[in-house]
């Protein structure tokens, strides 16, 4: 997992527009919850039996158990996260706009390996945070009342940022980079109404994630990092 980034000119529009949508879903929430509070007789989704012709928004907030597999299991611990998400309903379909964060932590404090010359290295790691941006679109199978059972994907960007320490007879080292990856993870989830305005949900994600840049001179460009998820989604019915 050594490698150094360098984001090309032609990956920033794809931030700009996933910050554009997040933005434009947040305000358009807000502004569908002052319409609501004008019209008491308006219901979620705009309509009475909360089917699946439903079209509004809601605000979500969601908590997950994330853990690390392939490459990044040997190194870091799961992780709890957290993530905020704007979404809006479009018949069958709910599109979400969303940040998150987690942090994986490093299995042990000082990892040892061989330096291929009779000795021994050390190499201590720092914490791996993420913070993701991303949008994603699921689509809804209802199961009755505000039952659903839904399955989808996310795609957006990682920012992450990993640091170490090595020693060995050779050399000595330190490294703290910030990253940029491409975010992309199929979804899976349950929702049930508990109250008049609220759903409880849950979500499983397995995530795929890779450092963006040039193969040229990061060799690790290509390469996909994965972990799977799983938590809690608190849904608020505007």
């Amino acid at each position: 997992m050594h490698y150094k980034f360098h984001l090309p000119a032609y990956k920033l529009p794809l931030k700009s527009l996933l910050l554009f949508f997040f933005l434009l879903l947040l305000f358009s929430s807000f502004y569908a919850s002052a319409q609501r509070r004008k019209d008491p007789w308006a219901t979620f989704g705009g309509g009475s039996n909360g089917g699946l012709d439903d079209s509004g928004y809601a605000l979500t907030v969601s908590t997950y158990y994330d853990t690390p597999t392939g490459d990044l299991a040997p190194t870091f611990n799961p992780a709890i996260g957290f993530s905020f998400n704007v979404l809006q309903y479009h018949g069958a379909f709910t599109f979400n706009a969303s940040i998150g964060y987690h942090a994986y932590n490093p299995k042990l404090p000082v990892f040892t390996y061989d330096d291929g010359a009779g000795g021994t290295g050390t190499i201590a790691w720092q914490s791996f945070p993420v913070y993701s941006l991303y949008t994603g679109v699921v689509y809804n199978a209802q199961l009755g009342g505000a039952s659903r059972l839904y399955g989808g994907v996310n795609i957006g960007v990682y920012y992450t940022t990993y640091a170490y320490q090595s020693a060995d007879q050779f050399s000595t080292s330190s490294v703290d980079l910030n990253e940029e990856d491409l975010y992309f993870a199929p979804k899976l989830g349950f929702a049930i109404g508990v109250a008049n305005n609220i759903t409880l949900g849950v979500e499983g994600r397995y995530n795929l994630f890779s450092p963006e840049g040039s193969s040229a001179t990061n060799p690790y460009v290509g390469v996909v990092y994965k972990s799977y998820a799983l938590g809690f989604v608190l849904t608020y019915k505007l």
